[in-house]
């Protein structure tokens, strides 16, 4: 699993140099948006070789400056996929007083395939 505040930098415990590209044993990435590092996982994704169905993404929703799907879109371009396998809502601080509205969205982005799963990290 690759679980990364910064893939230029670490991927799990090993660190890498910045064009190191995704080690083939990597098959499932999970990170935050926060992290600003989505270009730099979905290269390393691309130039791996793997096909989408081989690498489960996992992400979550941390900024409270963008919608829950404004913010998965965004994710979706970054990375270069057309869905994700997980999304999760970070914490309670990215729900503006909108819990309803916010879990709304999320179901949403899986009824129209953008998501195949979604859920609460915290």
């Amino acid at each position: 699993m690759v679980s990364t505040t910064s893939i230029r930098h670490k991927v799990g415990l090993t660190t890498l140099p910045q064009d190191t590209p995704l080690p083939l044993s990597f098959r499932v990435c999970s990170w935050v948006t926060g992290y600003r590092n989505e270009e730099e996982v979905g290269q390393a994704f691309k130039e791996s070789g793997l096909s989408r169905d081989q690498v489960w993404i996992t992400t979550k929703w941390s900024t409270a400056d963008k919608s829950a799907r404004q913010s998965c879109e965004e994710s979706l371009a970054k990375i270069g996929v057309d869905y994700l396998d997980l999304y999760l809502i970070h914490g309670p601080w990215v729900f503006r007083d909108d819990i309803v509205g916010t879990w709304r969205q999320m179901e949403e982005l899986h009824r129209e395939g953008k998501v195949k799963s979604v859920g609460v990290s915290k």
